[in-house]
């Protein structure tokens, strides 16, 4: 029996080999063609058994007839002048889209944080002349200029106690505050008043006609501010495009 065959291993005996069937023995001769087995160590086993492991090694990278051959990792795929002209295209359009709603988006920001900046200012212009108890006037100008006669917003504001009533602020203690000009103004924003100041008296009511602040951007009206005769501020957006009063 060859090793690792599960086959009888025959008889030898003389140069014959006895197999044995039922209780009867019948003698025969190997075949010519049956190979011998190799025996654990000898020379023509080890030299077979390195004929195994070199060809082995040698075709270990060779893949096997009918195998799927890989693409190499080294070759990769370009893209063509159709394939980039088309990713561009779409690229400048989603771009175009993102920054024109950016724009919008800072536009309506701007325009709310200047009537937010306006009525705050106005409001506290009348808390302060009821408080004190004394007229407070509101009025687009700087400290040293005073009060501007164009009655244009747009550059800043300012708010002062008028005691004696010539509608400038007499000293730095007049002062109660001094409001800068929105973000945008007047580059991207116009705000202009119907007059040109407001006077809050003691008891809080403003004098005069109802003063209406316009933001504008371009042509176009974005919000108000009003002041009416009782004081009080409100702020107000236009339901539909309309065009800047003049």
């Amino acid at each position: 029996m060859c090793p690792g065959s599960k086959a009888p291993r025959p008889l030898r005996r003389a140069g014959r080999f006895f197999h044995l069937s039922g209780s009867l023995a019948r003698m025969t001769t190997p075949p010519s063609h049956e190979p011998a087995c190799l025996e654990r160590g000898s020379p023509d086993r080890i030299s077979t058994l390195d004929h195994v492991r070199h060809a082995a090694m040698t075709n270990r990278g060779t893949p096997p007839r009918g195998a799927l051959q890989l693409q190499s990792p080294d070759r990769t795929r370009g893209v063509t002048l159709v394939e980039l002209m088309t990713t561009l295209a779409i690229l400048t359009i989603v771009s175009t889209f993102g920054m024109t709603a950016f724009a919008d988006a800072i536009a309506r920001h701007r325009v709310q944080t200047a009537l937010h900046l306006i009525s705050a200012d106005l409001a506290m212009a009348r808390n302060t002349a009821i408080t004190r108890r004394s007229h407070v006037i509101a009025c687009p100008g700087d400290p040293l200029m005073g009060c501007r006669l164009d009655a244009n917003w747009s550059h800043g504001w300012i708010v002062f106690s008028d005691p004696d009533g010539n509608r400038q602020p007499d000293s730095e203690r007049d002062l109660i505050r001094v409001g800068n000009a929105p973000s945008g103004a007047p580059q991207h924003l116009r705000l202009a008043s119907t007059r040109n100041f407001v006077r809050y008296q003691r008891d809080g009511r403003s004098a005069g006609t109802n003063l209406t602040i316009n933001v504008c951007a371009g042509t176009l009206l974005q919000g108000q501010v009003v002041v009416n005769n009782l004081g009080r501020v409100r702020s107000a957006r236009p339901a539909s495009e309309q065009s800047c009063p003049h």
